[in-house]
């Protein structure tokens, strides 16, 4: 009997082991799970359709679809919406984070000018015009929004001919531009 008494408390002892060790383990996924590590959600419903045309050149071809591109053209949807109703100050927020998302967001540039323009903070405006017009070569109906509002700027800040060589611009483009045309006269 003596020979068995230390095998048993061996096996004893080893036992105990395991349960303290699957103790642990299941403390630790509890801790992993009610911590937020690991959680089980729902799909997520699916994103609504933007109410402007993202404005894609050959840059942007292949990475229009990454989620920080999505998350910065759907501020810039928000943004605008603000922007619409007056909510210049919420508008403009929305603008530098979706800038921040995807600095290659040439509508973020032109709807923050729009705000600026609002704001009456032209050169500011204008600045973001320019960014906007370096990232929209190859797409016409963009830059011809981006010079009616340089234009508008450079009237707003007394500079008339600067104004009329950003009009002759648009009209290059789209020669019945009816705002261009207008303030041409």
């Amino acid at each position: 009997m003596r020979g068995s008494t230390p095998a048993r408390g061996f096996c004893i002892r080893r036992s105990a082991e395991r349960a303290v060790r699957s103790l642990i383990l299941g403390i630790g996924f509890l801790l992993f799970f009610y911590s937020g590590c690991a959680t089980f959600q729902e799909p997520s419903p699916p994103v609504p359709p933007l109410s402007f045309p993202p404005p894609t050149t050959g840059e942007e071809k292949g990475r229009d679809d990454t989620p920080r591109r999505m998350a910065s053209l759907h501020l810039t949807e928000k943004g605008k919406g603000e922007l619409e109703h007056g909510e210049l100050k919420k508008a403009m927020d929305r603008f530098e984070k979706a800038i921040g998302l995807d600095a290659q967001n040439s509508t973020a540039y032109y709807f923050f000018a729009e705000a600026r323009y609002q704001q009456k903070e032209y050169r500011q405006s204008l600045a973001l015009l320019d960014r906007a017009e370096g990232l929209l070569p190859g797409n016409p109906e963009w830059l011809v929004k981006v010079y009616l509002l340089q234009g508008r700027n450079y009237e707003a800040l007394g500079n008339k001919s600067e104004a009329a060589k950003k009009y002759q611009k648009a009209l290059e483009i789209d020669p019945g531009q009816p705002e261009a045309l207008e303030r041409l006269k």
